[in-house]
């Protein structure tokens, strides 16, 4: 599950639950999963949010204003840290990821011997 925030000129505009199994599009259009405001390059259906290879991946849809993420301007983000933030503006983003508990594994679970059966 993952919780993306959304804010807007800095005060808080909305927030999205996401599950994997699906596609999450955000923009103006009214059927959209998350509604944006009718500001200026702001597109009807700007970028859409999937879970894919254990992460959530932001790409946009639109050629107008890209990803701002670390002072680079992308076209796709893989958001793979507990929390990820990113703006397009004017609006900013914090995508905050909890992996499933299948999901996390243990780096020392297959090196580690079964206990010794002791009689």
């Amino acid at each position: 599950m993952a919780r993306l925030k959304v804010r807007r000129h800095d005060k808080d505009f909305g927030e999205l639950t996401m599950e994997p199994g699906r596609k999450y599009i955000l923009g103006r259009k009214e059927d959209c999963d998350f509604i944006f405001k009718a500001d200026a390059g702001i597109s009807r259906k700007h970028m859409q949010i999937h879970f894919t290879d254990g992460h959530w991946m932001v790409e946009l849809l639109s050629t107008h204003i890209p990803i701002n993420h670390q002072g680079d301007k992308l076209e796709s983000l893989a958001c793979r840290e507990a929390v990820t933030q990113f703006s397009v503006p004017p609006y900013q983003f914090e995508l905050q990821f909890t992996p499933e508990k299948s999901e996390i594994k243990d780096e020392f679970s297959a090196s580690v011997p079964p206990p010794l059966d002791v009689k």
